[in-house]
């Protein structure tokens, strides 16, 4: 009988192992040519992919020149391109609340699509949300599907990427940073490299969705867990009470699939995002002054449940200290 509940919280932490073994060209290396690279490409390349080929290069050209070169992802590019097996990820939750505020979901998971759908047929239906979805993360190859992307989202996802390897925060905080430096970054980039000045719209597109996204699902979010804390409503009425909400998801968003899974894997991204945003306008606007700030921040600033509890006194409180001292 399949079980019905996961009696613990499954982490499954991506290795460099579970990397594809493929031969690999080297992406990130100011000695190797974009030239040498695709010439040794052993499958034919299409035009688009050759020119996808050549942004990715020339982004890892731009962090390296601003010494964001710690990472690996997408700095290498399997010389066959063949469709390899890819990384899913499984994010779950209970139907009728949220797991902790700094941690939302009961659990998130990294692994091969295979074993993330074994995984998920632990989770019953009528006690689980789940939601499954492609990943992409610090040790990420280029890979056909990578290429399928669209200019702006191959921007995004190099430098969000690459962005992790540069701070170190608790999660509910560094995806958000890593968002806003990589759209930052990303219109320095299309300033710099002219010939991709064509994606600076859906770039800044991309930003205002996102702004967009944090400010809905901020309040969806704070609804459900008032409903989800009511102890004069039973489970299956919150269940019913619930779908109101995510309707209303979907027709702000245009989100396909909410559920609980999905609103606490997104809190991730974007519960934090507008007071991250606010500080890094507050930096001007700039980037590299923001991954500064954040590379300096004391470890007993970054305490996420203090951060969580909507004052924000102790990285408000640091920042404001900063923009003193200059002055």
């Amino acid at each position: 009988m399949r079980a019905r509940i996961l009696p613990y919280i499954v982490s499954l932490l991506l290795a460099p192992s579970l990397a594809r073994a493929y031969p690999e060209l080297p992406l990130c290396e100011e000695s190797v040519s974009l030239e040498q690279i695709v010439e040794n490409v052993r499958t034919e390349l299409t035009p688009d992919q050759k020119r996808k080929i050549r942004l990715i290069y020339d982004l890892n050209n731009f962090l390296r020149e601003r010494s964001y070169a710690k990472g690996r992802a997408f700095c290498t590019l399997e010389d066959t391109l063949k469709p390899s097996s890819k990384l899913a990820g499984l994010a779950a939750s209970r139907k009728d609340t949220f797991n902790t505020e700094t941690e939302p979901l009961l659990l998130h998971a990294i692994d091969t699509p295979a074993r993330i759908a074994e995984i998920a047929r632990h989770y019953h239906p009528d006690y689980h949300d789940v939601y499954v979805y492609e990943v992409y993360t610090p040790y990420s190859q280029v890979s056909p599907s990578f290429l399928d992307l669209s200019p702006s989202q191959i921007i995004h996802l190099v430098i969000h990427e690459r962005v992790h390897d540069e701070i170190e925060l608790p999660r509910i905080l560094e995806e958000a940073m890593a968002d806003i430096a990589s759209y930052s970054l990303g219109m320095e980039f299309l300033d710099e490299f002219q010939r991709w000045d064509e994606y600076h719209d859906d770039v800044e597109q991309n930003l205002n969705r996102q702004l967009r996204r944090a400010k809905v699902l901020g309040q969806v979010y704070s609804q459900l867990s008032a409903l989800y804390a009511k102890k004069d409503l039973t489970t299956l009425q919150k269940i019913v009470l619930r779908q109101d909400h995510f309707e209303y998801v979907k027709q702000e968003l245009g989100d396909t699939v909410v559920n609980n899974a999905t609103i606490a894997r997104e809190l991730y991204y974007t519960r934090q995002f507008l007071l991250l945003w606010d500080i890094h306008m507050g930096m001007g606007n700039n980037a590299a002054k923001t991954i500064a700030f954040y590379q300096r921040l004391p470890g007993d600033h970054i305490d996420a449940s203090a951060i969580l509890d909507e004052r924000y006194a102790s990285i408000k409180g640091f920042y404001q200290d900063e923009t003193t001292k200059k002055e």
